[in-house]
């Protein structure tokens, strides 16, 4: 996704971005090419920017619903 504008105080390139959370830049790439995380680019800016607010809500707990249970004949 281009931005025609400077980035955004929260947004960080894939390699801070991964120091910054402890979260491989392998991993990083991975779930960008996965579509659970947005990349962004500036125009005239080579480098490709995460936002570390959108990881943060990632690694947010999620109750796990419990599986349906089945009948037993």
């Amino acid at each position: 996704m281009a931005i025609n504008s400077q980035p955004v105080a929260t947004w960080r390139t894939l390699d801070d971005a991964a120091r910054q959370t402890g979260i491989s830049r392998r991993t990083l790439t991975r779930w960008i090419s996965q579509g659970r995380l947005r990349a962004y680019t500036v125009a005239g800016d080579l480098h490709r920017y995460v936002d570390l607010d959108e990881i943060e809500k990632m690694r947010q707990p999620k109750p796990i619903e419990p599986k349906s249970k089945t009948r037993e004949q």
